[in-house]
């Protein structure tokens, strides 16, 4: 399908397909799979980087963890969740993705709430601030 340097044959440039694919490259070349080979992909060191996970995955582990602990309490479908002030957490993206897959807004965050977020600069309202 992809001949050496064929990253263009399927009619998109590289920067065009990375904008109109959620996948980018890795959609162009593993059309049915790309978010598998991505995967494993990230899972690997890369020039002295470390091995990254997507967030999505990570907001799963950590829905599944409370699910797990708070089974059979009375917290069973309303516990709080938290994390630190990881960035990609609170991206709004990553925000819709835990609101639309796992029913959980900022209501069910451990974060800066309501008339609250009147009183600290836009860049924390609704987040978590501190160390």
């Amino acid at each position: 399908y992809f001949e050496r340097g064929g990253w263009g044959k399927v009619g998109l440039g590289v920067d065009a397909a990375t904008e109109a694919l959620p996948g980018g490259r890795f959609q162009l070349r593993y059309p049915d799979k790309w978010q598998e080979e991505l995967r494993k992909e990230c899972a690997k060191a890369h020039d002295g980087l470390a091995a990254s996970t997507c967030e999505a995955e990570m907001m799963d582990h950590v829905v599944a963890e409370f699910t797990r602990i708070f089974a059979d309490t009375p917290y069973a479908d309303n516990f709080v969740i938290f994390h630190d002030a990881l960035t990609q957490w609170w991206e709004v993206e990553a925000q819709e993705y835990l609101r639309e897959t796992h029913g959980i807004g900022f209501e069910r965050q451990l974060c800066i709430q309501g008339s609250n977020n009147d009183a600290v600069a836009t860049r924390y309202q609704n987040k978590l601030v501190g160390d």
